[in-house]
C-alpha cells in the first residue's frame, strides 16, 4: 500500500471537553499521516478558542446544521486520498487508523471500512458489513474516488434520522458496486450517554 494522506472531519455541537479528549486520542494514537478538520455546528461553549489554541482547521458554522450538512462541510474541504468522519465523542485505540486502512485496501473493490464496536479480537477480521442496528454510527473511512462516484452524505432515504446516515451511504455505495467492510481489530471507545 502506497502511503496516503487521510482527511479526519469531526462534526461537533457543545461538546467542547469530549472533543479535546478525541483530538488528544488522535495525536496519541495515529501513525499514519492525516489532517484533521472540525467542523463546529454554532457551539458557544469555547470550542473555536479551544481550536485556535490547538492549531486545529475549523469552520466555524453559524448555527446548528444537520449531521449530514456539517460532514459535508468538511469533505468539501478535505485534501487526503482516503476520508474519515469521527463524531466528537469517540476516542480512538493504538494504530486505529493503519489497521482501517489496511482493510481499505486489502481488496480493489473495498470503498468503505467501519469499526468493530466492542471488544477487540487482536487479529485483523474482514467481514462483509452488516446493517447492525447497535452501531450508532460513529465512524466510517472510504477512498476519495467513492466520494467522487456515489457523492456527498445525504439524509437516510432508508432510515430517517442522522443516527443512520452512515448505513445509507454504506447503501448507497454498494450500489454502485463497492462493498464495505469491518476492520475487526479496530475497537473504538464511545462515550454512549453523549451520542
Amino acid at each position: 500500500m502506497t502511503v496516503s494522506r487521510t482527511t479526519l472531519i469531526i462534526p461537533t455541537y457543545k461538546a467542547k471537553d469530549n472533543l479535546e479528549a478525541c483530538v488528544n486520542a488522535i495525536r496519541s494514537h495515529t501513525d499514519d499521516p492525516y489532517e484533521i478538520i472540525i467542523i463546529d455546528n454554532g457551539s458557544n461553549d469555547g470550542t473555536d478558542d479551544y481550536c485556535r489554541k490547538e492549531r486545529l482547521t475549523m469552520v466555524s458554522l453559524p448555527w446548528n446544521h444537520t449531521f449530514h450538512s456539517a460532514c459535508n462541510f468538511g469533505l468539501k474541504l478535505s485534501v487526503g486520498d482516503n476520508l474519515l468522519i469521527l463524531k466528537h465523542n469517540v476516542l480512538v485505540s493504538p494504530h486505529w487508523l493503519s489497521e482501517m486502512l489496511q482493510c481499505l485496501y486489502s481488496e480493489d473493490d473495498i470503498g468503505i471500512v467501519r469499526p468493530l464496536l466492542g471488544p477487540a479480537t487482536g487479529n485483523l477480521k474482514v467481514t462483509e458489513g452488516q446493517l447492525n442496528e447497535n452501531d450508532p454510527g460513529v465512524c466510517i473511512l472510504f477512498k476519495r474516488d467513492l466520494l467522487q462516484k456515489v457523492g456527498f452524505l445525504q439524509k437516510s432515504r432508508m432510515y430517517g434520522d442522522h443516527d443512520h446516515v452512515f448505513d445509507d451511504y454504506c447503501s448507497r455505495a454498494r450500489d454502485a458496486g463497492y462493498r464495505w467492510m469491518v476492520a475487526g481489530n479496530v475497537t473504538l471507545n464511545i462515550d454512549y450517554a453523549h451520542l
